[in-house]
């Protein structure tokens, strides 16, 4: 992971810094036999960010690629890129990244000042609308969320589902969508409920069935969820029907 947006910026704006860091990640894959690693740097919310990541990236794909090591990173989900922001999703894989993991979701989260579906349809899929046209959808998965956010508080898929009293007993429509001020995309199957917490909104097996069935038609690689544990019932099965 990579939180601490003034570290990361301090490898990124600096050549020297981002030649010993890539040495450091380096070692680190090859002293523990890893076939690769992930890059999760986030927050990069300026254009002043994009040149550097690309760089960094760049140097690491290099570095990795010459050890027969692969190097795949998780970006956000941008649906419109203005470029105010570190992740050209096409510079990325001229770059040298194997995989590149969109984190589709929270849209709405645990911070946000309303809650809502953790990653509303429409959104998700014009996202992966911009990587099918960049011609970049081989290099690319959607991540799918395992989990359910309430104010404040997470649950994972599977005591989301209990906290809501079980499978046949939450909602998967709604029309918050119609005017959220975050964005107006069409919602898709979204899972919530209100429990003894508060509200809870969280993604199940046929929420994330339906959306690796439009990353399949978008022509994206594959799908990946986050995170591990507490999966809703179904959940493997429904995505192995999508992608064997």
């Amino acid at each position: 992971g990579g939180d601490d947006v003034t570290a990361i910026r301090a490898v990124i704006g600096s050549p020297t810094v981002m030649a010993a860091h890539v040495q450091t990640v380096a070692q680190l894959v090859s002293s523990h036999g890893y076939d690769g690693i992930e890059i999760d740097y986030e927050h990069l919310w300026a254009a002043t960010d994009r040149a550097g990541y690309t760089a960094f990236v760049t140097a690491l794909a290099t570095a990795l690629h010459a050890e027969g090591k692969e190097v795949s990173l998780a970006v956000p989900a941008i649906a419109v890129d203005n470029g105010q922001n570190g992740y050209d999703y096409a510079a990325l894989v001229t770059a040298g990244a194997d995989v590149v993991h969109l984190m589709g979701y929270d849209f709405h989260g645990t911070t946000t000042d309303h809650l809502g579906p953790l990653a509303p349809l429409g959104w998700v899929d014009t996202v992966m609308a911009r990587v099918q046209q960049l011609g970049v959808g081989s290099h690319y998965l959607l991540g799918i969320g395992n989990y359910g956010v309430g104010s404040g508080w997470y649950a994972n898929s599977s005591d989301a589902i209990g906290l809501c009293g079980g499978a046949s007993a939450y909602a998967t429509t709604t029309d918050h969508m119609e005017t959220c001020p975050y964005g107006v995309y069409t919602a898709g199957i979204s899972p919530h409920c209100t429990t003894s917490k508060g509200d809870l909104w969280f993604e199940d097996a046929n929420s994330s069935a339906e959306k690796a069935k439009a990353a399949a038609a978008r022509g994206m690689r594959g799908v990946a969820y986050y995170d591990l544990g507490g999966e809703s019932p179904g959940l493997l099965a429904a995505l192995q029907a999508v992608y064997p």
